[in-house]
């Protein structure tokens, strides 16, 4: 990798792209529903109110790397902020960081149809 698209390499394109606002004003905008994926991972909470100035349909609450303490405060914040709250395991194929969690942990039905509510009144069409 490093040597044929790593930052000094004859093949290396800088990077750019479009700020997080920016995404969810795009999800937005083409009829879908945009959720902040494991917002704990990075802590950036300070961003999340210019996201949902911007359309953000739901705060991932529940996921494999927030303990207890840490649901609660995204759950809180999510109803603070008059989001929905998604969730999930994390599991992006066997083998991979984090497989053991696949299908160990769920959203609850009531956080579920929260979001579907949410998402519906966003124009986003149930399918």
């Amino acid at each position: 990798f490093d040597r044929y698209l790593g930052e000094d390499s004859p093949a290396y394109v800088p990077h750019t792209g479009a700020t997080p606002a920016e995404v969810v004003e795009l999800v937005t905008r083409g009829g879908g529903a945009a959720s902040l994926a494991h917002p704990g991972y990075r802590q950036r909470d300070e961003i999340i109110p210019g996201l949902v100035e911007a359309g953000l349909t739901a705060i991932e609450a529940f996921h494999s790397s927030h303990d207890d303490a840490l649901q609660a405060h995204y759950l809180q914040m999510a109803a603070d902020l008059g989001v929905a709250v998604t969730g999930g395991s994390d599991f992006h194929g066997e083998g991979t960081r984090r497989s053991e969690f696949f299908g160990v942990l769920g959203l609850p039905q009531e956080h579920f149809d929260r979001f579907v509510e949410r998402a519906q009144a966003a124009g986003v069409a149930a399918r």
